[in-house]
C-alpha cells in the first residue's frame, strides 16, 4: 500500500475533483460516512450512547459535520462543537454544515471552553476529533489547544478523523499538543506521520478506508514524488519461499553464519535460530573455537566450523582462509552478530568482504567494522542487506542519532540509494530502504522486541530467506514483517516484559503460517 505525504494527498484529492469530476462534497461525504460507520460499531452494544463531535474550521471539520449527521440519522444522541468563528467555515465544509442544520442539528460555535462543554466531554461515550486533520501547519495554541487538552482529559473513547489533531502528518512530530486517539480513521492512503513516532503513538489503531478515489491515479499525478509503501501480509506472502515436492535440503539453500565471540556466544546462536526457522536447508556456523559447543547446545540442527581465535576470544585473522573457503560453497551469509570490535576483527571483516561474491546480511559488529575502516557499502562485490539500529547508522553515516530518529524514512532512503544496497533501519517503526529509492515501512512488532538478541534473530531470518533464493530486497521486506509479527505472537503468549529473543525465533513458524498458510 502506498504511503503519502499530506501535500501529495491534497494533490490526489485535487486530481479526483478536477480531472475525474468527483465533487469535493462527495469525497467529504464518503469520508465522514466511513468514520460514522466506525463510531456506530463502537457504540452498537451501548444502551444510550452519547457522542460529541469536536470540529475545526477546515475540511476536517466538514468531515465531522458528516459524522454527526449520519449518526443523528441512526438515532444517536450527538452534540457538535465548532472551535472557530462561523465565518471561517467555507467551501465543502460549509455545504455540509448547512446539510447538518437541515437535519435539525444546530452546532455550537465556541469562543471559550465552558463548564457545559467540559461536562459534555466528560459524559460522552465517544468523542470524534475533527479539529485539524492533515492540513496542520504550525504549533497548536489557544482555543484549539484547550479543546485538545479537554479531549485528552476525558475517559471517552476517542476517534480521530484522518489524523489526531496536533500531529504533523508529514513527520509525525507533535506540534505543541496532540489528541491521544484510540482509533484513527484515515482516508485512501496512510500518511507518513501516522507510521513514525511520536505521531504513531497518538493514532491508536490506524484504519485506512476507501472513499472512492481510484488507486491508479497516484501514478498519474506529478506532485506525488515519494516512493513509500506500507508492508502488508499480502506482499510478504507473494515473496516467501515455497516448499515443493520432491525436494531435499539442498533445494532450500546453504547459509553461512559468521558470528560470535567468547563474550557473546548467544548472538551466533540466535542468528542461527532465526535462520533455521526461515526454512533454509542447511545452516553452517563459523564461530571462534571456544564457543562452538555453546552454539551446538542451543541449535542441534546447525553444522559448525571452529575458527582460530585471538586471545580475547574473537575471530583471528587466521580464520580468514576458512571463512573464504566456506563462503564459496554457500548461497548466502550472515556476518556480524557478536563478533566484537577489536582491530583484528575489523581486518577480518574487511578482507572477507573483499573476497565475497555471494549475497548476504551484514549486521551489528560487521557494520561497525565498515564504519571504523570507512568502507563504503557501495563498494562491496555483491548485494548485501545492511541491518543497522540508529547508533550503527550514525557510525556509518556521521549523522547524529537524533537526526536519524527524527527522519528514519528520509535517512534510510537516502543511504540505500547512495550505497546501492538494501538498508534495514531498525526501530519502533522499521524502514527498509531499497537501492531503487523506495522505502518500505513496517509497523509490526511491539516493545517486547526491545531486548537483547532480537536483531540477531532478524539477521538470521533475512539471511535464510536469501539463501533460499529470495532477492535481498524482498528478503529484507519479508524478514522484517515476519520478525515483527513473530514478536507480537510471542508477546501474546508470554507478555512483552518477559519475552526473550529465543521466543521470537520460536514464533516465526506461527507467523509464517498466519501469512502464507501451511
Amino acid at each position: 500500500m502506498r504511503v503519502l505525504l499530506p501535500a501529495e494527498m491534497r494533490a490526489v484529492d485535487t486530481y479526483a475533483i478536477s480531472r475525474l469530476g468527483i465533487p469535493g462534497a462527495v469525497l467529504m461525504e464518503d469520508a465522514g460516512a466511513a468514520v460514522a460507520q466506525r463510531v456506530g460499531e463502537v457504540i452498537a452494544s451501548q444502551p444510550s450512547p452519547r457522542v460529541v463531535v469536536f470540529c475545526g474550521p477546515g475540511n476536517n471539520g466538514g468531515d465531522g459535520y458528516v459524522v454527526a449527521r449520519r449518526l443523528v440519522q441512526l438515532g444517536v444522541s450527538v452534540s457538535v462543537y465548532v472551535f472557530c468563528h462561523e465565518s471561517s467555515v467555507m467551501g465543502d465544509a460549509k455545504t455540509h454544515l448547512q446539510w447538518l442544520r437541515h437535519c435539525g442539528i444546530e452546532p455550537r460555535f465556541v469562543e471559550t471552553i465552558t463548564p457545559e462543554i467540559a461536562e459534555a466531554a466528560d459524559q460522552a461515550n465517544v468523542i470524534v476529533d475533527a479539529l485539524l486533520g492533515t492540513g496542520l501547519r504550525g504549533e497548536v495554541t489557544g482555543l484549539l489547544a484547550e479543546s485538545i487538552a479537554l479531549i485528552n482529559r476525558s475517559d471517552a473513547l476517542v476517534i480521530s478523523v484522518d489524523i489526531p489533531s496536533g500531529v504533523d502528518a508529514a513527520t509525525g512530530k507533535v506540534l505543541g499538543i496532540a489528541v491521544n486517539a484510540d482509533i484513527t480513521v484515515t482516508f485512501a492512503y496512510p500518511k507518513v506521520g501516522q507510521l513514525v513516532y511520536p505521531g504513531r503513538g497518538f493514532c491508536g489503531k490506524l484504519e485506512v478506508v476507501d472513499i472512492g478515489i481510484p488507486s491508479w491515479i497516484v501514478s498519474q499525478i506529478q506532485e506525488v514524488q515519494s516512493n513509500m509503501y506500507l508492508i502488508e501480509a499480502s506482499t510478504v506472502g507473494r515473496v516467501l519461499p515455497r516448499r515443493i515436492q520432491p525436494s531435499h535440503k539442498g533445494t532450500y539453500g546453504r547459509l553461512i553464519v559468521i558470528a560470535g565471540s567468547s563474550g557473546m556466544p548467544g548472538a551466533a546462536s540466535l542468528a542461527c535460530a532465526g535462520a533455521l526457522r526461515s526454512g533454509v536447508g542447511t545452516v553452517v556456523a563459523i564461530v571462534p573455537r571456544s564457543i562452538q559447543q555453546v552454539v551446538h547446545a542451543h541449535n542441534v540442527e546447525v553444522m559448525s566450523c571452529a575458527a582460530p581465535e585471538s586471545e580475547d576470544g574473537c575471530f583471528s585473522i587466521q580464520a580468514l582462509e576458512l571463512a573464504v573457503e566456506r563462503l564459496s560453497s554457500c548461497a548466502a551469509y550472515v556476518l556480524g552478530p557478536g563478533l566484537g570490535r577489536n582491530d583484528e576483527v575489523g581486518q577480518f571483516v574487511s578482507r572477507l568482504l573483499g573476497q565475497c561474491d555471494v549475497p548476504g546480511v551484514i549486521d551489528a559488529d560487521g557494520l561497525m567494522a565498515l564504519a571504523r575502516l570507512k568502507i563504503d557499502p557501495g563498494s562491496l562485490n555483491s548485494p548485501a542487506v545492511l541491518t543497522p539500529h540508529p547508533g550503527e547508522m550514525s557510525a556509518l553515516t556521521g549523522l547524529s542519532v537524533a537526526d536519524i530518529v527524527a527522519d528514519p524514512v528520509g535517512v534510510c532512503t537516502r543511504y540505500s540509494s547512495e550505497w546501492g544496497q538494501t538498508v534495514v533501519l531498525k526501530g519502533a517503526t522499521t524502514v527498509v530502504g531499497l537501492p531503487d529509492g523506495t522505502a518500505h515501512i513496517s509497523v509490526r512488532g511491539n516493545a517486547g522486541l526491545a531486548t537483547g538478541g532480537t536483531g540477531d534473530v532478524l539477521a538470521g531470518l533475512i539471511g535464510g530467506l536469501i539463501a533460499q533464493g529470495t532477492a535481498p530486497p524482498d528478503a529484507a521486506i519479508a524478514g522484517v514483517y515476519v520478525h515483527g509479527l513473530a514478536g507480537e505472537l510471542a508477546s501474546q503468549a508470554l507478555g512483552m516484559a518477559s519475552m526473550l529473543a529465543r521466543d521470537v525465533a520460536a514464533h516465526i513458524p506461527s507467523a509464517l503460517l498466519q501469512i502464507a498458510g501451511p
